[in-house]
């Protein structure tokens, strides 16, 4: 079987559905499979060897209230790479406009099978809430054309609710071998201060004001945390002047971090924190978490809900409530415990999300749609 892995964000930063594709196309070499990336470049410079098919450009617009490609593509050169690469099966992980759809033109002529995978929650949306006429219109499409659909939560899935082609449920994976307690850390944080780590893009969705705010009450009550905060974003200026005005001494901005070093960073944290409002389909940065022996810390959106089971469930807090998740901060700092439960329950909990097995239940699901 020969696939295509069509990547809606340029590889020039890194993103959730960016480390699915990525492990997904690794996955299949040790499989056997035979799959290419194909994705937009923002830059001529970029060059990612000869599994990655550059086609067209991308760039930037604001979406979801998170950040989207707008891509295009000369459709002679799309149509000519698809053609001379004979491509089985298609999988798309979003259909970026104006690209995705000269990629769906091009092989409905070429009669090859095509397989979407949906990672989107709509609920924070600017686009969907005012102009909702057009992600009903993005489903249908993809709905008229897909030989099936995965999604990768049940919070993904109730958009395609009507799909009746082959679909099923298959989540995103994690890294067991890279996000493990064993390993090099930060040096200049493994102080033995009790470090709670962020990391996300610095915007309305993700809750940092939320996580600040909770800062600022847990510091005078347990001065010795420590809020790492790793991403970029368009909150960062408000964000950091919110810290200087509450005179928050031990809240470091870090800003965008190698995807290779991001490890480290959750080694040397005590406390993993995900504060986001809504608008998440899954969490990858909770798997991430877990299987760095942390404890997490997670608003209960409707997403993060559906990853965090059981005793993994305990530590929800109500959704932009800063007073409760000060307590469950503190409840955490002040216990090394209850902290180090986590240790095995984190990494037990979050085996069956590997990128093998992940990529095995994908390969599965390709047969049914053969």
């Amino acid at each position: 079987m020969r696939v295509g892995l069509v990547c809606p964000f340029s590889l020039s930063y890194y993103g959730g559905v960016q480390k699915h594709v990525l492990a997904l196309h690794h996955e299949f070499k040790r499989l056997g499979i035979d799959s290419k990336i194909l994705v937009p470049r923002q830059s001529p410079k970029e060059n990612y060897g000869p599994d990655v098919l550059l086609l067209g450009y991308s760039i930037l617009v604001p979406g979801n209230a998170s950040r989207v490609d707008f891509s295009w593509s000369n459709p002679l050169e799309t149509d000519k790479v698809l053609r001379s690469q004979k491509f089985d099966l298609i999988h798309f992980h979003g259909l970026p406009p104006m690209l995705g759809w000269q990629i769906m033109e091009s092989i409905q002529a070429l009669k090859a099978k095509c397989v979407f995978t949906i990672h989107t929650n709509l609920s924070k949306s600017f686009i969907a809430h005012s102009l909702p006429f057009v992600p009903e219109a993005y489903f249908n499409y993809v709905m008229d054309r897909a030989s099936g659909i995965i999604s990768v939560s049940k919070v993904a899935a109730q958009f395609v609710k009507k799909y009746d082609g082959p679909k099923a449920v298959i989540p995103n994976g994690v890294d067991l071998t890279s996000y493990c307690r064993e390993g090099p850390k930060v040096s200049r944080f493994d102080d033995g201060k009790i470090n709670i780590l962020f990391v996300g893009r610095l915007d309305e969705r993700k809750g940092i004001f939320v996580l600040l705010k909770a800062m600022n009450l847990a510091a005078a009550a347990f001065p010795s945390l420590r809020l790492l905060i790793v991403g970029e974003g368009p909150l960062k200026a408000q964000a950091q002047k919110y810290v200087e005005d509450k005179k928050l001494t031990d809240v470091h901005f870090l800003g965008a971090v190698p995807e290779a070093d991001l490890p480290k960073y959750y080694r040397t944290a005590a406390i993993f924190c995900a504060p986001s409002l809504g608008g998440e389909s899954f969490g990858m940065i909770l798997l991430e978490a877990l299987s760095s022996g942390l404890p997490v810390v997670a608003s209960a959106i409707d997403g993060y809900r559906e990853v965090l089971k059981g005793d993994c469930s305990k530590l929800l807090f109500t959704v932009g409530d800063a007073d409760e998740l000060c307590r469950k901060l503190l409840d955490l700092a002040k216990s090394g415990i209850l902290r180090d439960n986590f240790k095995s329950i984190g990494p037990a909990f979050v085996k069956k999300y590997s990128w093998t097995n992940i990529a095995r239940r994908v390969v599965k699901f390709y047969e049914r749609v053969e």
